[in-house]
């Protein structure tokens, strides 16, 4: 008896209304078992933290209700800390973007040599984890053995340190290079969309280059522009990396490591914590609002009709080299130099400051302790188990929101799709947290386990999945699955024959890049962790803090080839398999 049947057959045995049980039927049972689990896994535990910030009592613990944990989260510390966290988050955001949509209009608008190459450098901290960068950029700006105030001082005679990356200049520095593939990809896809032919009547009409660009290119794209450092702003706001390798021990707080300290220092105070946390949540909810309200604005400055054009480059005539060159340079500083430094200490016994007559101590000693040591060991078998069961059940659910929301019109479908999208608001600290108390306060035994990360990165990330699955479905033809369903095959046998293999492609990018994000990703997991169940960004962050910086970047090399794979094998997918145009 197929499921029709059976619903029939309760209706008429309980006698259900007609108006019941019209929504009595597969689809609807579907989604609000899909928003129950989204609730579970999202908005139950963001409800405990709120509700732990209002009580004196630990988890498990009884409590009155208060407010006096705010009084002790931010008595003294409120303005340094909001001041600290919009300092470093508009700083990182504006420095970001500029190098970002510099470089986007080189490769996208300008004739300039080696665009292929500056492309593909850009590109390089989608894969590069983030603590691993940080702790690099203290190698290079250390104030005694960084590598750059060691060579000002020997070739410019300058003494103490011109730069220091335990400063909020260097969170800003490091913030900004570590995010700059994001306005990257989004200013080239505006400039990429952008009808050249205002730019060339302005040009026609005697303008200078300068004013052109200031007239015409840069007020069309303002509404990119604008959403584009709205959405870095956010991400700089979330950023634990970052402030926990320069800023905590320079004494900067920021949001992020005052949710993180609240928990790690001794004594714990989850309800100080979960104070920070609801200040830090209602702080990007209101950045994600400005953000859609930007991306709206969009719809006023359409320049691509349905007039056909073709993206016409700049000559630069004899400035083409130098932009060139100077792209290049800017490239190897922010990106190549820290990958050389922690590259080169992997090779050697102690870090000293680079040198020819170190390359005769040259040695594999680090690769092989690393290796030999029981928690690297388990770190990378725990982080590919976290990584490959989190990154099936996503892709697996984003699959199933995603057919639900484009391809029905069933009721429920527009609050299952916002739920879906609402963990890009919940910073990674907070989520932490909030399942930290959760699983204290409910007798369900993943405290301290494999599985309490892997709900976390399951919650925290199933939007990446949902938006890649949401592309690849609206390019799939309802027909297809029409004629399976007349054939007479049921919905189970449609979505796994028919649907599921043409959204291969999309499915596999969007589990190689929520996989890469367990090894890119400090600030869950150094909550939720323990000793038995440390992911590898918790390994190299603990290598960190013992000052172990040659095993630390032998450890380093070693996640950053595997992350590398991962997104070679990705981009070889999207490429062999994706849907292609003539």
């Amino acid at each position: 008896m197929n499921t029709q049947a059976v619903l029939l057959s309760a209706r008429r045995s309980l006698r259900l209304p007609v108006e019941w049980s019209r929504w009595l039927n597969g689809q609807t049972i579907g989604v609000g078992l899909l928003a129950l689990l989204l609730i579970w896994l999202i908005m139950v535990p963001l409800a405990v933290v709120i509700w732990g910030a209002f009580r004196d009592g630990q988890p498990g613990q009884a409590g009155q209700y208060t407010l006096m944990k705010f009084v002790e989260a931010y008595q003294g510390t409120l303005l340094q800390t909001v001041g600290n966290t919009m300092v470093f988050a508009l700083g990182a955001a504006f420095l970001c973007l500029v190098i970002g949509t510099f470089l986007a209009w080189v490769t996208e608008r300008s004739d300039a040599p080696l665009r292929p190459l500056i492309y593909a450098v850009s590109l390089f901290s989608l894969i590069a984890p983030g603590v691993l960068m940080a702790s690099a950029w203290v190698l290079v700006l250390h104030p005694k053995i960084g590598i750059i105030n060691v060579a000002a001082q020997f070739l410019f005679g300058i003494e103490g340190a011109p730069f220091n990356g335990y400063s909020m200049a260097g969170m800003i520095w490091a913030q900004a290079i570590d995010q700059i593939s994001l306005p990257f990809l989004l200013m080239a896809a505006a400039f990429r969309s952008m009808d050249p032919s205002l730019e060339e009547a302005s040009a026609v009409a005697g303008a200078r280059f300068s004013t052109t660009m200031r007239t015409v290119t840069l007020p069309l794209l303002l509404p990119a522009v604008l959403a584009v450092f709205l959405l870095v702003f956010v991400r700089a706001i979330e950023s634990f990396d970052v402030p926990a390798v320069l800023g905590v021990p320079a004494g900067i707080p920021v949001f992020a490591t005052q949710v993180f300290l609240a928990v790690w220092d001794v004594p714990q105070d989850y309800n100080v914590a979960s104070a920070f946390g609801v200040g830090y949540l209602a702080v990007s909810l209101v950045l994600l609002y400005l953000y859609h309200r930007a991306t709206r604005m969009s719809e006023r400055y359409v320049t691509v009709t349905g007039k056909a054009f073709r993206p016409r480059r700049m000559q630069l005539g004899r400035w083409r080299w130098p932009v060139s060159l100077f792209s290049m340079l800017l490239l190897a500083f922010s990106v190549g130099l820290p990958v050389f430094v922690f590259t080169w200490t992997s090779f050697v016994k102690f870090y000293q400051v680079p040198s020819l007559s170190q390359l005769r101590y040259f040695t594999l000693d680090n690769y092989r302790e690393i290796l030999q040591l029981p928690h690297t060991a388990q770190s990378i078998h725990n982080t590919m188990l976290v990584g490959v069961s989190s990154s099936l059940i996503i892709v697996l659910l984003a699959a199933v929101i995603s057919w639900i929301v484009v391809r029905t019109r069933v009721r429920g479908r527009k609050f299952l799709d916002f739920l879906s999208f609402s963990p890009i608001a919940i910073p990674g600290t907070v989520m932490g947290l909030a399942l930290l108390w959760l699983y204290l306060v409910v007798p369900i035994p993943i405290y301290a386990t494999i599985w309490i990360l892997i709900v976390a990165f399951v919650g925290k990330y199933l939007t990446v999945a949902v938006r890649s699955t949401h592309a690849s479905l609206h390019q799939i033809s309802k027909e297809l699955e029409e004629v399976s369903t007349v054939s007479g095959a049921s919905w189970v046998r449609t979505f796994r024959s028919v649907v599921l293999p043409l959204m291969a492609p999309g499915l596999v990018v969007a589990f190689i890049y929520t996989l890469s994000l367990t090894f890119k990703v400090l600030s869950m997991p150094i909550l939720l962790g323990s000793v038995d169940t440390k992911l590898m960004s918790v390994t190299i962050y603990n290598l960190y803090e013992d000052g172990q910086y040659p095993m630390l970047s032998a450890l380093g090399v070693i996640l950053l080839v595997l992350v590398l794979t991962l997104a070679m094998t990705g981009s070889y997918v999207g490429k062999r398999f994706g849907v292609k145009q003539d």
